[in-house]
This record gives structure tokens, sequence and C-alpha cells, in this order.
């Protein structure tokens, strides 16, 4: 009788230990599904024209590193880092890297500085109802160039302030010449 009283008091302590586990898993699984946790994601369209005529024109995510969610948590926390909390993500660079995005660039490898094309300020448009944004520079191309690859930034003269960045890959690459219009527009989502 003592074995049996023994064996139903263990049978309801693993119930309640193991229905506490599932209740904090569900709990737990509301609150990273929730509004309380929101994303930042980020698409980009390059765009094209020669002599005002649009000739190419490609969309794709892009990828945010580790640097730009660090930035995003000191901008949303109030944290004071003084090394980033006054930028904005305003900032818009071009390279003709073929390489696979890196969640730990701080900047675009082979960043291109010359024929138009150095990172420049975004003009910026916002839908606040709808939490979004658009970031775009139209570069001037004044030599001939290639660009596939590109970053979006916190800064302009600081290197390492890459906080998203987009590899659109060298069947995709906008190989432009003087004349040309190359059209980067980022748009940022709140989800």
């Amino acid at each position: 009788m003592e074995k049996i009283k023994i064996a139903l008091i263990a049978s309801v302590l693993v119930a309640i230990v193991f229905g506490a586990g599932m209740f904090v898993s569900l709990a737990n699984s509301f609150l990273m599904t929730s509004s309380v946790n929101p994303q930042i994601v980020f698409h980009m369209t390059v765009s094209q024209y020669r002599n005002g005529i649009l000739i190419s024109q490609t969309y794709h995510a892009m990828t945010n590193t580790l640097l730009g969610l660090n930035w995003t948590m000191i901008k949303l926390t109030g944290i004071d880092d003084s090394s980033t909390w006054g930028y904005n993500a305003t900032y818009i660079a071009c390279s003709n890297n073929t390489g696979a995005v890196s969640t730990a660039w701080t900047s675009i490898p082979d960043e291109r500085t010359t024929d138009g094309l150095s990172r420049a300020a975004a003009t910026m448009v916002y839908n606040l109802a709808a939490g979004a944004w658009n970031a775009t520079v139209s570069f001037s191309v004044s030599g001939t160039n290639a660009t596939c690859l590109y970053g979006y930034y916190y800064g302009s003269g600081v290197t390492a302030t890459l906080i998203a960045a987009e590899q659109q890959g060298a069947g995709a690459m906008k190989n432009v010449v003087a004349g040309d219009t190359l059209v980067v527009r980022i748009q940022g989502q709140t989800a």
C-alpha cells in the first residue's frame, strides 16, 4: 500500500513539473512572437538608368549585421553610447565585391569611392502610420565602374558603421558608365 502512495505522489509531482514547464514554454513562445518584440527588416531596390531609360532593376532583402542589431538596441533602449547614439541610418554605399554578406561586417569590402559612387547621405521619406521609411540615394555616375554589393550605414566618414548589407550577385552587377544614374532605395519596415 505504501508503494502505491509513493508512486501516486511521484506521478502527481511529475505532472506538476511537466505542466509548469509547458506553461513556461508557451509563455516564452507568446512573448517572442508578440508585438513587444518588434523586428526591423530592410529591402533594397537598385535601378540603373542610361540616358533617362531604366536598363536594369533588382530587388532583394538585406542582411542585418551584428553591429546594426546592437546599434538598433542602443537606439531603442536609450543607452548612452557616445560612439553610436547621435547617428541615424541615412547613408548608402556601393561595392563591386561579389563575396557573400557576413553578419560580422562593420563595413562592406571594396567600397567604391570614385566615379560618383562614394558613400552618400540618403533622402529620407517616412510613413509613421505604417512604421516604414525609404532611404534613397541617386548616384550620378562619372566614370566606368560596377556595383553589386550595397551597404546601409549610420555614419558618413566612419567606416565601421554598417547596419545592413545586400549582395545582389555577379549576375545582377550594374556595369555603369559616365552619365548613368544609379538609384539605390532601402525600404525599412518595423514588423
